[in-house]
């Protein structure tokens, strides 16, 4: 007989009253020993008391979000049959906003009969940063970073962002604003306009570009969204390319791309940041040209899923995966600023950025490839966890596909393992991270150190 299995049936049967308007309902075991076997028999007795519906719901602690913002986080309202879950539900919203240090919810009884009042308490916590700094990465070198966001616009619940990032090898200006429940519908709208000039080891790439969407959201976890993209990108020689089918790319000049992509995605994830449990599903499909006129004609799709498991918290278990392939519509191959290189601390650590690629068969150079696969497992635990010091150890795989290959028919996965350092520091997710490259090819490295600074671009 287990004292932990006994309240946890009492927690749920009570849930069960409760959510069926019985706030007050208490349930009682009754435990019977048997004289001639060891068991014992149990006896559930509940005593309902009076059903109620939820009275007034006050908010307080928010003098910068709107109330509307909060209240639509909520799954209790004024006259609803009373509900444990809704409140429990209530509060693990309110704390994936990210926009409170503290959400508390109490019930009292209403001074009407039958009714149960309901106070919402938060604490207001900051929504935004302005961060800037400089440092080394190895794969941008010497960098400098400016950074404003706010993730709770005016108290509306809005997410903008404006940054800048430039160094010897990557200049970036990105703006970005959603605004999750536009004009208060279901409905977000997504704005976002960049410009970027990228130096990679095999060639230059400069874009220019914007994109606006609307997306919609179909539950509590499942959102859609279907945006329009418009960009200009000129890919240029680094200097050293032989490859015709290098040659060919750089010669086409300024390339425009007007595409179009819906998608979809589920997240049931705990948290928006470091999440500790849940799953995140998304698919995506990016149609370009065609009626929409440019210069690119290509359709790409990806398919993630990622999955987080609490094991003796606070320590975490992630997996990553992710396919994505990419077609021409008009013959020919895919632009190269849209084929895939793996390799670095986004894709398969333990190789260096951009260097697992199909490569051409007279020359050996990297032309990029017009499929992806690669799978990520991770597990993270904390160094100094008031400071968001954390260490990782990980195993990934992956490789990417030129045209007519297939991960059954084409070359075998790569493989890599290691261990790094998490800060979650202001200006992003700080990342120190050494791979070892499990099965080297000739003339493949076989261990790279990496560090990096936020997310890719």
């Amino acid at each position: 007989m287990s004292r932990e299995v006994l309240l946890a049936d009492l927690l749920e049967l009570t849930t069960l009253q409760n959510d069926k308007g019985y706030a007050q309902a208490l349930v009682s075991p009754i435990v019977e020993k048997r004289k001639e076997y060891p068991l014992a028999d149990v006896t559930y007795k509940t005593e309902r008391g009076g059903k109620f519906r939820f009275g007034k719901v006050e908010i307080t602690g928010n003098p910068k979000t709107l109330d509307r913002i909060i209240r639509r986080e909520l799954e209790v309202e004024d006259g609803q049959i009373y509900t444990a879950t809704g409140l429990k539900t209530s509060k693990e919203n309110l704390t994936r906003t990210s926009y409170f240090k503290d959400a508390k919810i109490t019930t009292a009884p209403s001074r009407t009969p039958g009714e149960m009042d309901v106070k919402v308490e938060v604490q207001e916590g900051p929504t935004g940063t302005l961060s800037g700094g400089a440092g080394y990465s190895s794969l941008d070198k010497i960098f400098g970073v400016v950074q404003l966001t706010e993730n709770n616009l005016f108290g509306r619940g809005w997410k903008a962002s404006l940054s800048s990032q430039f160094g010897a090898r990557r200049t970036v200006y990105q703006f970005d604003f959603r605004d999750p429940h536009f004009l208060d519908t279901d409905f977000s709208l997504l704005l976002g306009a960049y410009k970027t000039d990228v130096k990679y080891p095999d060639f230059r790439r400069r874009a220019t570009g914007g994109k606006i969407g609307v997306g919609y959201q179909f539950s509590k976890f499942i959102v859609a969204s279907i945006s329009l993209r418009m960009d200009e990108t000129l890919s240029t020689d680094a200097g050293t390319a032989s490859s015709q089918i290098l040659k060919d790319e750089f010669s086409k000049g300024i390339q425009k791309t007007h595409s179009i992509s819906p998608s979809v995605t589920r997240n049931t994830t705990d948290k928006m940041f470091d999440p500790t449990k849940g799953s995140v599903q998304s698919a995506t499909l990016e149609y370009a040209g065609g009626p929409l006129g440019g210069d690119s004609n290509f359709v790409k799709y990806f398919l993630n899923a990622r999955k987080y498991y609490s094991i003796l918290p606070p320590t975490v278990l992630s997996a990553n995966i992710l396919w994505g392939h990419t077609v021409t519509t008009v013959g020919g191959r895919v632009p190269i600023f849209e084929r895939y290189f793996l390799g670095g601390p986004y894709s398969i650590r333990g190789f260096k950025s951009r260097t697992v690629s199909p490569k051409d068969p007279n020359t050996g150079e990297l032309i990029g490839g017009n499929k992806e696969l690669f799978m990520n497992v991770e597990f993270i635990f904390p160094i100094v966890g008031e400071y968001g010091f954390k260490g990782v150890v990980f195993f990934d795989s992956g490789n990417a596909y030129r045209q007519g290959d297939w991960p059954w028919n084409g070359p075998g996965l790569k493989y890599a393992a290691g261990t790094g350092i998490r800060w979650y520091s202001p200006m992003g997710p700080l990342r120190f991270e050494f791979g070892w490259n499990l099965n080297p090819a000739p003339g493949e490295t076989k261990r790279v150190a990496e560090f990096t600074i936020g997310t890719v671009f």
